[in-house]
């Protein structure tokens, strides 16, 4: 250190330990950060299985208690973003004409395969819909006439 007199070197101060309210803190909102991100989880799961019953709920009542009609398929359209393997379900659209004489549009989801492949627009199908309300409507077992045919002699007889 010879060429300045009275210099001094500066050395750098120790590096501080990490506080403890610094863990602590992150402990902390990594804890509620992860039940709130299991509550978020819960509540979709638990909102999807209520919507499901809803739906099963909705069509066993539309099949036990509904009217029974003969319908003309419109068109089928496979649901390309659901996938069960290599298979996709179809959207079948279908018109019919309720108890007062109305026409009625319904759609109804299906997969049963090899049923919905066979379908042509014009083909005939058996539908089940509500008497005061013939917007909600379920197809009926896939194209079996046999039930159909039941379903209006219990309606007639009833």
């Amino acid at each position: 250190m010879g060429d300045r007199p009275n210099s001094t070197v500066s050395i750098p101060d120790p590096p501080r330990a990490i506080p403890r309210w610094f863990f602590l803190r992150r402990m902390r909102a990594m804890f509620f950060g992860g039940i709130i991100f299991t509550a978020v989880g819960i509540l979709f799961g638990v909102t999807c299985l209520v919507l499901c019953v809803r739906r099963t709920r909705h069509a066993r009542m539309l099949l036990t208690y509904g009217a029974g009609a003969e319908a003309e398929v419109v068109r089928k359209q496979r649901v390309s973003y659901i996938h069960f393997g290599s298979k996709s379900p179809y959207d079948v659209y279908y018109r019919f004409h309720d108890h007062y004489g109305q026409e009625v549009i319904g759609r109804d989801r299906t997969y049963h395969y090899a049923w919905a492949e066979a379908l042509n627009p014009g083909d005939k199908v058996g539908v089940v819909y509500n008497p005061q309300s013939s917007a909600a409507n379920v197809l009926w077992l896939h194209g079996d006439k046999e039930p159909l045919e039941a379903t209006r002699m219990s309606f007639r007889l009833g």
